[in-house]
């Protein structure tokens, strides 16, 4: 039986088909989800090389994305009750532009990407982190017993499979 994974509701309607992909519509709280949903694997088959295509100006902006990663890195230090030995885990940590300001401003930092060829960026310019390619529930079977301060994920939720598997 199709669920919404939102609210688990079973009415939905058609949101859209496009090639063949649809699109269903909660009619509880409204999320938008492709149905059927991938598997992990064809997700992960996707993001391999990512980026590559888009390199030149994607990674082109790296100062500007670094600017907006070391202001929300000096917020997030403001809500947290500890001045030192602070674990930062980025998941889906793409070039690794937050992970290395949240390291500019004193944190331990950790980044979880799916994708290769962002790992190997991150691993390039900000070598001073720890970057993980993989899932968080891949991450997490290797490294049970880690544990962070801060948790961030930004721009991830739209590309998961599983939201509250993820969650």
């Amino acid at each position: 039986m199709i669920k919404c994974q939102i609210c688990d509701s079973n009415k939905f309607t058609h949101y859209s088909k496009i090639n063949d992909f649809t699109l269903l519509e909660c009619e509880n709280c409204g999320f938008i989800w492709l149905h059927p949903l991938p598997k992990i694997e064809d997700v992960q088959k996707i993001y391999v090389n990512a980026y590559q295509h888009t390199s030149t100006s994607y990674y082109a902006k790296t100062k500007k994305k670094m600017v907006r990663s070391r202001r929300r890195a000096k917020i997030l230090k403001k809500y947290i009750n500890k001045s030192k030995d602070i674990r930062f885990l980025d998941v889906g940590s793409n070039g690794g532009f937050m992970v290395e300001a949240a390291r500019l401003e004193g944190f331990d930092s950790t980044g979880i990407e799916i994708d290769p060829y962002s790992i190997d960026y991150a691993n390039k310019y900000y070598n001073k982190n720890r970057f993980f390619e993989g899932t968080i529930e891949t991450f997490y079977s290797q490294y049970p017993e880690e544990k962070f301060d801060i948790i961030y994920c930004s721009e991830v939720i739209e590309h998961l499979v599983d939201i509250n598997k993820f969650i």
